[in-house]
């Protein structure tokens, strides 16, 4: 195998990313209600050439073989995200079913690349300590004008975004 080959297999340099996010959130009316504004910024890497194509390159090594490689071409391709968001939650005590009921709307603006999106998943499903861990979720970007809905199941869901000590209204 030639030696731009192998290069070529073994990848090159490794590039890591960085990740700095703050956020506020407001508590409204005894903890059932809060909002969260927030910035992230993101910079990543990804595989790929100019055109982020993965490519086939072939030395000949003797007639009639051929030594072939497949894999992207070129540096790394840095990417970088100026996110801020806005979102919304709210738990109900009871819902349609006996169990809390939870709404988490979020939009996201993307300030580098100019896109945005929205999610909105509605939680309906509770564990046996009554917290809220899935449901259903609308999601739509400006990149894709798709509108996708889809189940989940996730961790407790909470008034305070990232808080691990959720307890339900009737622990309290």
């Amino acid at each position: 195998m030639s030696r731009g080959a192998e290069r070529i297999q073994e990848g090159g340099p490794q590039r890591e990313g960085r990740r700095v996010s703050a956020a506020a959130t407001y508590v409204f009316r005894g903890g059932a209600h809060s909002a969260t504004l927030g910035y992230k910024f993101q910079r990543s890497y990804k595989d790929g050439g100019e055109d982020g194509v993965a490519k086939v390159i072939c030395n000949p090594v003797g007639t009639p073989n051929l030594a072939c490689v497949d894999g992207f071409i070129g540096r790394p391709l840095r990417e970088k995200q100026h996110l801020f968001s806005a979102d919304y939650r709210y738990i109900a005590a009871k819902g349609p079913f006996g169990v809390p009921i939870g709404f988490n709307p979020t939009v996201t603006y993307d300030a580098q690349s100019g896109e945005y999106g929205f999610q909105a998943p509605v939680y309906l499903v509770a564990d046996k300590a009554k917290y809220l861990t899935g449901g259903i979720r609308y999601s739509w970007t400006s990149e894709e004008h798709e509108s996708v809905f889809g189940i989940f199941v996730t961790s407790a869901f909470c008034v305070l975004p990232n808080f691990t000590g959720c307890t339900s209204k009737d622990e309290k």
